[in-house]
């Protein structure tokens, strides 16, 4: 990875959201302000192939005017602590 390559992937992010990057302020908030309702968490790391392949999936099985989604429910959590995933292209789309 090149040198700051994850503070320019945060500052891109935060704009697509409209928001500004605040810099290195480490679990006192979010990484973008200026973002609404959105309150954003930024991390650039190497994703797991399944769930590149759930989201492949995904995209695949939409149909028109459905928004490709996958839900990671992690084990032994409660149900409304799944994670709803996106990709920031089709979330843009439909929601910015």
């Amino acid at each position: 990875m090149a040198p700051n390559t994850w503070k320019k992937i945060e500052l891109q992010i935060c704009n697509a959201f409209g928001g500004k990057r605040v810099g290195p302020v480490g679990k006192d908030g979010p990484d973008c302000k200026g973002t609404g309702h959105y309150a954003i968490q930024v991390k650039h790391r190497t994703c797991p192939k399944w769930l590149i392949d759930a989201m492949d999936q995904a995209v695949r099985d939409s149909g028109v005017m459905q928004l490709p989604t996958v839900a990671l429910h992690p084990k032994h959590a409660a149900i409304d602590d799944t994670l709803i995933i996106f990709r920031l292209k089709d979330f843009k789309e439909w929601h910015l």
